[in-house]
């Protein structure tokens, strides 16, 4: 997918960028890991996979926003974000700022955005994830919509203009709640959303007996839509995403013909990752029809939305934020 990126002569740092109402349909997209490093023989690299070469000598800041849904409100208890960075961020969640790490100022108060940040140096790619503050929703009352219009913004500074590198990286929210709150389409409770759900729910579909834990829109019944929600709302991804990695490409092509199911005399043999697409147990044209028409063939990942996956902790997991986030640059003020 190609990644592009605009410079705006932008004066300030609006304080309704970070609302969830901001429209930031012109913002431009990238995946998780933005930033850039102009010595070549060091470790950030790996973690960048949106370059923001155009900071380099010109601009302090960088905005990132990423939307995000909320089951139910009332199951969480503490939010947690994980962000490896160099040099400093302020984070707000639907307008309200969160977590301050290095940047200047009093807490509550817009950083502008030509400051300068504290220093700090990233993780440099050596496997460890990034640093992790806690957020108790206790002392943040009303913060989160339930379902949708829910918004993490982040502004990361740098903090000298010739900085010889940047990063905001391995960005994660997750949110915490009690002992039962579980995974939502997480059907096998093994932490992930993976293969093993869909088929599960592709199967319970297929019985004609409609039971409850797969009825995920509560209509009483089990069926395509179901499944739907699951591939698009709940997972986030496109149907023909056989191996699951938010992508619908020419890998999952190979993947299942490779498998060799494709109008084979097998009937009910075929699962989601071998092309059973549409659900009917086989993998056929049918399956093709499925995936064209969603739309999703080489479009890169699904815009918004969140994926989950499990943290080590002893309670339930609701959401991470997925690795796509608009990003802007803002032009520092000449003086």
């Amino acid at each position: 997918m190609e990644l592009l990126h605009r410079l705006r002569r932008t004066i300030w740092w609006k304080p309704r960028l970070t609302q969830s109402g901001f429209d930031d349909g012109s913002w431009d997209k990238g995946q998780d890991g933005f930033g850039y490093d102009t010595d070549t023989t060091t470790n950030n690299l790996p973690l960048i996979n949106t370059p923001v070469d155009e900071m380099v000598d010109t601009v302090s800041s960088l905005y990132l926003r990423q939307s995000f849904s909320v089951a139910d409100t009332s199951e969480l208890k503490e939010l947690v974000l994980s962000v490896d960075y160099d040099d400093s961020f302020v984070a707000y969640i639907n307008g309200v700022e969160v977590v301050r790490a290095g940047a200047p100022g009093e807490i509550g108060v817009a950083v502008p955005f030509d400051a300068l940040g504290a220093s700090h140096e990233s993780t440099n790619a050596n496997g460890d994830p990034g640093e992790a503050f806690p957020i108790s929703l206790s002392a943040f009352p009303n913060l989160l919509n339930a379902n949708g219009n829910n918004v993490l913004a982040i502004h990361g500074l740098n903090t000298t203009l010739d900085s010889s590198d940047f990063l905001l990286a391995q960005i994660e929210l997750a949110g915490l709640g009690g002992a039962a709150a579980g995974i939502r389409g997480d059907f096998d409770d093994s932490g992930a959303l993976d293969v093993a759900d869909i088929d599960l729910l592709t199967a319970a579909a297929l019985s004609g007996t409609n039971p409850s834990e797969y009825d995920l829109d509560g209509n009483g019944t089990v069926d395509t839509e179901d499944r739907r929600i699951w591939i698009e709302d709940i997972k986030n991804t496109w149907f023909g995403d056989s191996n699951l990695d938010g992508l619908f490409s020419t890998t999952d092509f190979v993947e299942v013909f490779t498998a060799g199911e494709f109008e084979d005399t097998i009937p009910g043999n075929s699962t989601w990752a071998t092309g059973d697409w549409d659900g009917n147990g086989d993998f056929g044209t049918g399956d093709f029809v499925a995936a064209f028409t969603a739309g999703g063939f080489e479009a890169g990942q699904k815009p918004g939305g969140v994926n989950v996956a499990a943290v080590p902790e002893p309670v339930g997991l609701s959401l991470v934020i997925s690795a796509s986030l608009g990003l802007t640059l803002l032009r520092r003020r000449s003086k």
